[in-house]
């Protein structure tokens, strides 16, 4: 099984495709006959053959909070594809095909609008997971396709994304006059298909689930077999705004964990959800605002960079308190090939709760890419694969084999603000080589803010007074600091 992720749009607003296709290629252990005698509410019970389905109401019981400890087997392939041509339309009826948002900014881009119609032909399910137009723009064109085709699609949101959303797109007439789609539109008749829409959409609770079914036909030992296809989708509140949710998608032992939340400072709504702790195993698809053109962003790459080669020369190491984002990419893009070019062997650190599951965290859904993004995503993905010194972190007690050694710990989030990274601080302080990097400044009361205060403030003082906090006492630092 493969799930693939299609970003449609080219610009500043966000709608992903996702494609989970190659359902039946499976190991021997998750062979669908196999699949289909799972119990219900064990990790595998996603396929159930058709013909076994006697109680309509089985699904009730399913998937609560029950899981069968933590002896996961890895059951699907993750993937990045940037293809909007190709989208296995031959095999449609085999692959289950989820959007995830459809919107427009105010350059009503006609390219990314017909991406999104191309895929209304075989869409079977559309998520949406904010209110405001960047996300909802197109859902109108959207419906409106599935009304020339006859095809009911669940279009499925929170009940207050479903108001706030419905009160923009009828707010919203000048959509009638800028976007090529509804220049035939009276106001009546918009309002009308807005009205029709929204009858028709359903509203998902946080901490509710929806199941999608579908029914699969596929071959199997030269015989025809129907199977149903058991999705379950909860949505979570990701903290973004009023009815902001986080998608849950349960496929078998997986986890896929969906949002738009582009600071990802917080990562509270994941720890909050119930969903998620039933397995350490999930996968998370964000929209990351990655570009590296711009010059003033680059020359400060730059010069972290130079920090950082300055410092592996003199044998120290390297501590960074980051948020997801951007400037986090790059660093990790340049840090990856200097690490490749050193004689000294260097492990990537990255401390995180959910750290085994950061090359898909990285290589998720990118909705805002250059030119030079487009034609060297692969390339930098590959990389990213090929990381061979990346070790990921999630307490004290895993970094403690490293602590003596050398190594460019990444630290989430930016703010250090837990008590693992202010330990593992008190103790990369003692070496007079290592340096800690700040890379934007946090205007909160924390650690970070305490040890800028405190750099800037003896900064051209002969006697420098001490910095303090939970971990260690009078200990003198000298910091380099680069916002």
């Amino acid at each position: 099984m493969i799930l693939e992720i299609v970003p449609l749009y080219s610009y500043n607003f966000y709608s992903t495709l996702l494609i989970i296709k190659n359902i039946f290629d499976l190991d021997e252990k998750h062979e669908v006959d196999n699949v289909s005698k799972t119990p219900i509410g064990d990790e595998e019970g996603n396929i159930v053959e058709a013909d076994k389905i006697k109680d309509e109401n089985f699904l009730n019981t399913e998937y609560n909070n029950n899981e069968r400890g933590n002896n996961y087997t890895k059951s699907y392939n993750y993937n990045y594809i940037n293809n909007k041509n190709n989208f296995y339309v031959d095999k449609k009826n085999e692959n289950i095909y989820i959007l995830i948002n459809c919107g427009w900014d105010d350059n009503f881009c006609l390219d990314d609008i017909k991406n999104v119609i191309k895929v209304c032909e075989y869409v079977d399910i559309v998520l949406i997971t904010n209110h405001g137009l960047n996300y909802i723009g197109c859902l109108p064109i959207i419906y409106q396709e599935f009304l020339k085709l006859n095809r009911k699609v669940p279009i499925i949101c929170h009940e207050y994304t479903k108001s706030y959303s419905k009160y923009i797109l009828l707010s919203y007439i000048k959509c009638i006059n800028n976007c090529e789609f509804f220049k035939t539109y009276n106001e009546n008749k918009y309002i009308n298909l807005i009205n029709d829409l929204y009858q028709n959409m359903l509203e998902l609770e946080y901490k509710e689930y929806y199941t999608y079914k579908k029914n699969i036909v596929y071959e199997k030992e030269y015989k025809k077999k129907n199977c149903i296809f058991i999705l379950p989708i909860y949505f979570v509140n990701n903290g973004d705004n009023i009815g902001s949710s986080g998608i849950i998608i349960k496929l078998f032992n997986y986890k896929i964990l969906y949002s738009i939340n582009t600071n990802i400072i917080d990562y509270s709504f994941i720890e909050k959800s119930n969903i998620i702790n039933q397995s350490n195993i999930f996968t998370f698809i964000g929209n990351f605002m990655y570009t590296n053109k711009n010059y003033n962003k680059m020359v400060e790459i730059r010069n972290i960079i130079n920090i950082v080669n300055r410092t592996i020369n003199n044998l120290g190491c390297v501590f960074f308190p980051v948020d997801i984002d951007s400037i986090f990419l790059d660093l990790l893009f340049h840090i990856n090939a200097l690490m490749e070019l050193n004689s000294q062997r260097y492990a990537i650190l990255f401390l995180c709760p959910y750290a085994e599951n950061l090359v898909r965290l990285l290589c998720a859904s990118m909705s805002y890419m250059n030119s030079y993004i487009k034609n060297n995503f692969h390339k930098n993905r590959v990389n990213l694969f090929k990381i061979k010194n990346l070790i990921c972190l999630k307490d004290y007690n895993d970094f403690k084999k490293y602590e003596d050694g050398y190594y460019i710990l990444f630290s989430f989030p930016s703010n250090i603000n837990n008590d693992t990274s202010k330990r593992i601080l008190s103790s990369f302080l003692k070496n007079k080589k290592n340096v800690l990097i700040l890379t934007k400044k946090n205007k909160t009361d924390n650690i970070c803010s305490d040890i800028c205060n405190n750099y800037y403030k003896n900064k051209k003082k002969e006697n420098k007074e001490n910095f303090n906090f939970s971990y260690t006492k009078n200990k003198k630092i000298t910091l380099k600091i680069i916002f």
